[in-house]
């Protein structure tokens, strides 16, 4: 018996096979990295928030949650990176842009929330009415997290946020203006709050504008010794 052989194959159904095998692929991938970030950045919110609101007493561990969300955020950055630069997912960046923005918002509210809360320090207040390191951890947590979402995407440039950051500054200064100019009569000292979150968010600002300049200097430091070694 004789196998019959088609007398020829069918190039365009085959591409289009494949075509559809690749979307098919390639949106499997990116929904297991947007649902990833999304629980980590969830998450992240909520922790933050208990974190921040949280009394003191209250006992409230943030270790265990907080590594379970690293590695959760880690294995969604490391899904999502193959999802847009290995697959060229072109949905996932505009996921990605749209959660740098709800970051930077969070970051505003810390901050703004730290600010109010040296705005209505009563004159005979305890310190634990004043922001503490926590605000900090968290503003720092935040700026961690537009870093590297801002990674995912090939030339994503984070300007738009640092004037945002930058405005934000400036807001700060008017208001700082009206409590000690005109309203004055604070404790002595206080003023070190504000400058210290103004120099903050400044900084923060100025690393997003800079930000591949800056991290190219980093990993040019950093590589620099070895060359030397390996050339000795």
């Amino acid at each position: 018996m004789s196998a019959k052989i088609p007398p020829f194959i069918d190039e365009d159904a085959e591409r289009i096979i494949q075509q559809t095998q690749r979307k098919i692929g390639s949106t499997i991938v990116m929904a297991f990295g947007w649902m990833l970030l999304t629980a980590a950045l969830i998450g992240g919110a909520y922790l933050a928030y208990r974190y921040l609101t949280d009394k003191p007493e209250s006992h409230f561990a943030i270790e265990a949650p907080l590594i379970i969300l690293g590695f959760t955020y880690l294995a969604g950055w490391l899904v999502s990176l193959f999802s847009i630069r290995v697959l060229y997912n072109l949905v996932m960046p505009v996921v990605v842009k749209i959660y740098t923005f709800s970051v930077l918002g969070g970051i505003l509210l810390v901050y703004f929330r730290a600010i109010y809360k040296i705005f209505v320090f009563p004159e005979n207040g305890e310190e634990n009415m004043l922001p503490g390191n926590a605000n900090f951890f968290v503003l720092l947590a935040g700026f961690l997290l537009l870093l590297t979402l801002s990674l995912l995407v090939e030339k994503f440039y984070l300007k738009t946020h640092s004037i945002i950051l930058l405005i934000a500054a400036s807001l700060h200064l008017m208001a700082a203006v009206y409590h000690y100019v005109f309203i004055g009569g604070q404790r002595e000292g206080l003023v070190s709050f504000d400058v210290y979150y103004l120099l903050v968010i400044l900084a923060m600002a100025f690393f997003l504008n800079r930000r591949y300049r800056v991290l190219r200097q980093l990993i040019r430091q950093a590589f620099r010794p070895q060359q030397k070694a390996g050339a000795a």
